[in-house]
């Protein structure tokens, strides 16, 4: 029978549905409060992935991986980093997995706003990726810390695929701009009408640097052949050398590599003999002939005196 006993509340009029009742308070409050911590994430969860969710999407999209830490990946839509619609190179607005070129190719999507650009594709002198239309080569779509949107700051971007000029740094006898890593003062990025994407004929190129001494030369009678005809680099490299000042070779194979005349080899002048032709001979132009650097008297009496 005891286990038939029940204490007396049990026997009162409403008694069961009064503990069901006290149940359901007393779980009430856990159970609202879950919710609310349960909403309140999803909340977050929804407004970070609505900020994130288009740079992850869209770099995993274009195969670039998560930003990085200088930001130049897609760490924020277009619209966002330039004020371009998304729209106005994606067939849609919203940045995702499937916002596709709106134009036939990444070329014609950068040519529609750079037409100037496609005036240099008729140009005989093609940068290979310009002339491929590979633009993202060199500049990101999106956002980047480099100028021009360029990949890497200069002259970085253009060694990673001219390693071979790399060694050049180390020389004695280095170009101002090469040095400086401003290849774009020489060479045009895109295309040019010459050889090596050169800006300028090659006078004019230099000149727009060394005016004042390609003038001041230019005028005098007697000029040596190459610095006549605007032929820098018979003698001269353009980004750097071992020799002073930037030849492609000591000063004595310079000069011989023109001037083989028998009277030199067996010469027993010093000068000569030791390979210093710049000790009689200006290499540019002179008032005097032979290119000497005075009248044959002064420049004798400059080793030959009493």
């Amino acid at each position: 029978m005891a286990e038939n006993w029940r204490g007396p509340s049990d026997h009162l009029p409403g008694a069961a549905s009064g503990r069901r009742d006290g149940r359901r308070e007393r779980m009430k409050g856990p159970a609202v409060r879950a919710l609310l911590v349960a909403g309140v994430a999803v909340v977050v969860g929804m407004l970070v992935w609505g900020r994130l969710a288009p740079a992850a999407i869209l770099s995993l999209a274009s195969g670039s991986g998560p930003a990085g830490p200088d930001g130049s990946f897609h760490e924020a839509p277009a619209a966002e980093a330039s004020g371009v619609p998304c729209g106005d190179c994606h067939l849609s607005d919203e940045p995702t997995a499937s916002s596709a070129w709106r134009l036939p190719s990444t070329k014609e999507a950068c040519l529609s706003c750079h037409p100037e650009q496609r005036l240099l594709l008729s140009a005989s002198v093609q940068h290979s990726p310009f002339g491929e239309g590979d633009c993202t080569a060199c500049h990101r779509a999106h956002k980047t810390d480099a100028s021009d949107q360029l990949r890497k700051p200069l002259p970085n971007l253009c060694l990673a695929c001219h390693a071979d000029r790399l060694a050049e740094t180390e020389r004695a006898s280095e170009h101002p701009p090469f040095a400086q890593g401003y290849c774009l003062a020489c060479h045009d990025p895109h295309a040019a009408s010459r050889e090596y994407l050169l800006k300028d004929d090659e006078p004019n190129l230099c000149g727009s640097c060394h005016r004042g001494f390609i003038a001041r030369y230019l005028t005098l009678p007697v000029q040596h052949k190459p610095f006549d005809d605007g032929k820098c680099t018979y003698c001269h490299t353009p980004h750097a050398s071992d020799n002073e000042p930037q030849l492609r070779l000591p000063i004595e194979t310079v000069c011989k590599s023109c001037h083989q005349d028998a009277m030199y080899a067996a010469s027993s002048h010093p000068p000569v003999a030791q390979g210093l032709c710049a000790s009689c001979h200006q290499p540019h132009a002179s008032s005097f002939e032979y290119l000497l650097l005075d009248a044959p008297w002064g420049v004798c009496s400059r080793c030959h005196r009493r």
